[in-house]
């Protein structure tokens, strides 16, 4: 039995940006401070070089 390893092609797997989501502003006094904490914490974390993937 012969197993060969079969690879997409580059065109097939190139990235793509996501579409964003085009929202209304929130304004800052509704905002809970501790999800304003936590975005501090990940901007702060991936200025830093960290990068962070979701949970599986």
């Amino acid at each position: 039995m012969t197993v060969s390893i079969v690879s997409p092609s580059a065109a097939a797997v190139k990235p793509r940006r996501h579409p964003r989501f085009r929202r209304e502003d929130i304004p800052a006094p509704e905002i809970d401070p501790v999800l304003k904490a936590f975005g501090r914490h990940i901007a702060r974390s991936f200025h830093r070089g960290v990068v962070y993937t979701s949970p599986p």
